[in-house]
């Protein structure tokens, strides 16, 4: 069990309790809904814990500072905060309150601006929290190698806009597990972008609860799988109030023997009339070794709300190849011309000019 230097008694407590959930809870079963698609004795999983290493850049008039120090310098509001939006649910978040080793507190206070950007080798453990009227845009980048759990806990205050891009580009041998949770106050707004591109296997877990009335939230997925990557994504919404909005879109490709799982759920609780949501993703199969599944869900309490979802699994078409080709291309850059246009339907939705060319470069 790793510990960070000179935490606090609150801290080791929250480290003991999960180490002991840890030992107590199972490896999740294939058998198991969640896991379906997701046989973990295929991908050797080890439970090993390394050091994380953080490169923080920006400046705020509010914090931004490795949890090390926020734990020395900021306890109240870090105790407030850790571990009460992404929760342990299974043997691997336990895994990661258990052990972890580094991260990073933002906070800005009300009606403040920020731009922020971070960079991850290994694990770590993200808390962001926006006063009133503030506006944060956050990115952050993952790499290294082994297995790595991470987490981003988000809360957004009242009438605060927080846009955040997360990119994971680890080794090829990597085994990530990602949870990412926001908490939405009235009139928050919320944009989330995630990246899958790097890693040998990457589970990632998002939800978002859309507490205050007029809270809205984007989430936009992008992953590319190769050779023996299995890519597992499960994004969640849920609108426990009246007047919110939601959109879930995401573009994937699978190559070579690759793997991917796309699992979503829309809920909206009974008080959440007038709710706005919709679930769509989409992934291209381009071998024949290439595996896909999707799971979009709908769980509608409430009678007066607009909610929906999609989703497609296909080949490139062949026509389309056909009439490239025609033109001179090789099928590799016909292939390559399609797949590009099949992202770009993504990243038109990203809104910052510097988030939107990182994932262009990436898809590439």
């Amino acid at each position: 069990m790793q510990s960070m230097i000179q935490e606090p008694n609150w801290l080791e407590e929250i480290r003991r309790n999960a180490l002991q959930k840890f030992s107590q809870l199972p490896l999740p079963q294939e058998r198991e809904e969640e896991w379906r698609y997701t046989d973990l004795r295929s991908f050797g999983i080890e439970f090993k814990s390394g050091d994380s290493e953080i490169a923080m850049d920006g400046k705020t008039d509010g914090i931004f500072t490795d949890l090390i120090s926020a734990a020395r310098n900021h306890p109240d509001i870090l105790r407030k905060h850790l571990g009460t939006a992404v929760k342990i649910t299974d043997k691997f978040s336990a895994f990661h309150y258990a052990n972890i080793t580094n991260g990073i507190l933002i906070y800005l206070p009300d009606n403040k601006t920020a731009r922020l950007n971070s960079k991850i080798t290994g694990g770590g453990h993200t808390i962001i929290i926006t006063g009133r009227n503030s506006r944060l845009d956050y990115m952050e980048e993952y790499a290294g190698g082994g297995m790595s759990t991470d987490a981003l806990e988000i809360f957004a205050g009242e009438n605060s806009i927080i846009n955040i891009a997360s990119v994971q580009r680890c080794n090829p041998d990597a085994k990530i597990f990602s949870f990412k949770e926001a908490v939405l106050d009235k009139n928050a707004t919320v944009n989330m972008i995630f990246g899958s591109f790097g890693g040998g296997f990457h589970r990632l877990k998002s939800g978002t609860f859309l507490g205050g009335e007029g809270a809205s939230s984007e989430v936009l997925c992008g992953f590319k799988g190769k050779n023996n990557q299995h890519i597992d994504f499960t994004v969640n919404c849920n609108h426990a109030v009246p007047h919110t909005r939601n959109n879930i879109f995401a573009k994937g490709t699978v190559t070579d023997a690759s793997t991917s799982v796309f699992r979503g759920m829309i809920k909206v609780e009974k008080d959440a009339q007038q709710t706005d949501s919709y679930l769509s993703d989409h992934t291209l199969i381009l071998s024949d070794n290439a595996l896909a599944n999707s799971i979009p869900g709908l769980q509608i309490e409430a009678n007066d709300v607009k909610a929906s979802h999609g989703a497609t699994v296909g080949q490139i078409d062949e026509e389309q190849l056909f009439y490239l080709m025609a033109r001179g291309l090789s099928r590799s850059g016909a292939e390559q011309l399609i797949v590009s246009g099949f992202f770009e339907q993504l990243i038109e939705k990203i809104s910052d000019a510097e988030y939107k060319e990182m994932f262009r470069a990436a898809v590439q």
